[in-house]
């Protein structure tokens, strides 16, 4: 129903680069810098290139590349554009 009233959903899927080496649970909660839940975690893995990286939907207002968030209990990341392939890690 919120699409077809307001044109668009409120997140989008988006790359996401943590800084901690240790594997981080789908469903984790995305909070911005002010501790405001703006999204979830959808998945994440440990790549040998990148680090930790994940996928996870976060609103509109957060997804430019580079944007600090904070996930679960206080674990850093930067939001990071797709594909991570490319990209300087």
């Amino acid at each position: 129903m919120r699409i077809k009233h307001r044109g668009h959903p409120a997140k989008k899927l988006t790359g996401l680069r943590f800084e901690t080496d240790t594997q981080i649970e789908p469903g984790a909660i995305i909070n911005s810098t002010e501790n405001q839940e703006i999204g979830r975690v959808t998945s994440a893995v440990i790549s040998p290139r990148f680090g930790t990286i994940g996928l996870g939907y976060v609103r509109y207002e957060h997804i430019t590349d580079g944007t600090r968030v904070v996930v679960g209990d206080g674990i850093d990341a930067t939001v990071s554009g797709l594909p991570f392939v490319g990209t300087n890690a």
